[in-house]
């Protein structure tokens, strides 16, 4: 077994806490405006829609209105319904609702935290609409599989091609791609020095501790960055086995049945 397969296994094998400790987070932070992020660029297009997010914790990404939340966190999601939203805990491999129910569906930072991703997909498949549309993001190159992605529970970094064929096998045509935020690469805010031991570790580094209002207010400094910084959508989607970065933003469309 490789270097980087015992990394991933060694993810699996602590998925009860992985939920204990997302629980933990989720608790000690409010739940934000889906506006301040990046991809509401994207998801305004869907307000007025049925809209559903998997995965969203307390950074919701669709428009709240007419959207569904579904997280296997269940602290995610009372904080959700005390906004009034439609929300479900269960697991994203066996969703929870009709055929054809969603015009617009949404799994950021989520695929590479559930083992069994072609399920998930085929799922997501199953609820979209014809023609509707998916929005992912997922982390890229397993050779930089480190002590973050162990910490948050992945069981895997993406390879450009393997995510082209996942996605066409399941159905979906790539519309459009996008980068990270330049602006936090080049300040230097990688979150794996950041919040790696807060993940790790309960006694080093009591993240848990710091009074929420200001935990918030790194959310929103976080997040103004983040957008300010985000790179304009790219449509050259033939050339994505040139794509170099170590994450990456996809918006993807239900392709037809023949």
């Amino acid at each position: 077994m490789s270097t980087f397969q015992k990394r991933a296994t060694s993810a699996s094998g602590q998925k009860m806490d992985q939920k204990q400790r997302y629980n933990q987070i989720w608790n000690s932070m409010a739940v934000q405006n889906p506006k301040i992020w990046s991809t509401w660029e994207i998801s305004k297009n869907f307000q007025g829609k049925r809209n559903l997010e998997i995965g969203p914790g307390n950074y919701p990404k669709i428009p709240l209105e007419n959207g569904y939340f579904l997280d296997i966190s269940e602290t995610a999601i009372q904080g959700l319904k005390k906004l009034g939203l439609n929300t479900v805990v269960a697991d994203a491999t066996n969703l929870p609702f009709e055929n054809e129910f969603f015009d617009f569906v949404a799994a950021m930072e989520v695929l590479e935290h559930i083992e069994n991703h072609n399920q998930t997909l085929s799922e997501i498949f199953r609820v979209l609409k014809p023609l509707g549309f998916f929005m992912l993001s997922v982390p890229l190159k397993m050779e930089f599989f480190n002590e973050w992605d162990e910490a948050a529970g992945h069981y895997r970094r993406y390879e450009i091609p393997e995510l082209q064929n996942l996605l066409s096998s399941n159905n979906f045509k790539i519309v459009k791609y996008r980068y990270p935020s330049q602006w936090l690469k080049k300040l230097n805010l990688d979150k794996s020095k950041l919040f790696k031991k807060a993940y790790q570790s309960k006694k080093s580094w009591n993240f848990f501790s710091i009074p929420k209002p200001l935990i918030n207010l790194g959310v929103k400094t976080w997040a103004f960055f983040e957008k300010k910084g985000t790179p304009k959508w790219q449509t050259d989607v033939e050339n994505l086995d040139n794509y170099k970065d170590k994450a990456i933003v996809m918006l993807c469309q239900k392709a037809g049945l023949s």
